[in-house]
């Protein structure tokens, strides 16, 4: 362990791997099964509404069919095109972000072997820098690799556009009221530690398991200049 954190850089897994875990805490039952496929079918809508032309992604039936054991070989970082208008500079920032999505989603698929803990990564930037792009990209490439992907954000009007209205309080079933309002939520940077370490606990014991966030990869984004949030004022614990 100690070896693998100071020169490798990583944590092994004591748990069983994500992949696994979600397959073995998975009934299956026809509603479930159901329910799975029009978020993910409602989610992908979102997705290529989101894309502007010129990237070329799988068809939106390609993705529904494919699974772990037959992911679908779409590489973002050589779909994803330059834009007449983007700088360089931009460009490249985009191309580190999607790639250490690529990097992550691939570890994070693993089965066996070597097994460690993914980090999620958070894509930090201001207004109108592609922020929500970058996790539509993100999103998508989980898609592609047969990965059960739930899309949420802290605003409900901007959960409409990055996730299909499943904002963060009605995923995690979170109070919602004159103190505890979402819309000053605006964006991950604005969680305070309390926030986050209860989505930890939820999922957690949702997902049976002791490692970070339940197993869970997250992609999320934030912009630091953005107002931060209320003194004193918490969202409900459970």
């Amino acid at each position: 362990l100690l070896d693998s954190v100071l020169l490798d850089d990583a944590i092994p897994i004591i748990d069983l791997p994500p992949t696994i875990l979600t397959e073995l805490l998975n009934e299956r039952r026809k509603d479930l099964d159901d329910e799975w496929d029009i978020r993910r079918a409602n989610l992908l809508d979102v997705i290529y509404k989101g894309l502007p032309d010129g990237i070329n992604v799988p068809s939106k039936e390609d993705i529904m069919s494919c699974n772990k054991t037959k992911p679908l070989e779409w590489d973002p970082l050589t779909e994803i095109p330059k834009y007449d208008l983007q700088t360089d500079e931009s460009y490249k920032e985009q191309q580190a972000s999607v790639s250490l999505a690529v990097k992550a989603v691939d570890n994070y698929s693993k089965q066996f072997g070597n097994v460690t803990q993914t980090r999620g990564i958070i894509s930090e930037g201001a207004p109108g820098s592609g922020k929500s792009f970058v996790l539509l990209v993100q999103g998508l490439l989980a898609m592609t690799r047969g990965l059960r992907v739930l899309s949420s954000a802290l605003m409900a009007k901007r959960s409409m556009a990055v996730g299909g209205g499943y904002h963060l309080h009605k995923l995690f079933c979170l109070e919602c009221n004159q103190k505890g309002n979402p819309r000053r939520l605006a964006e991950v940077g604005t969680l305070s530690a309390q926030e986050l370490s209860q989505l930890d606990c939820i999922l957690r014991n949702i997902r049976h398991s002791n490692t970070p966030f339940g197993g869970v990869l997250i992609f999320s984004s934030m912009d630091h200049q953005q107002i931060g949030k209320v003194v004193n004022v918490q969202i409900g614990y459970m």
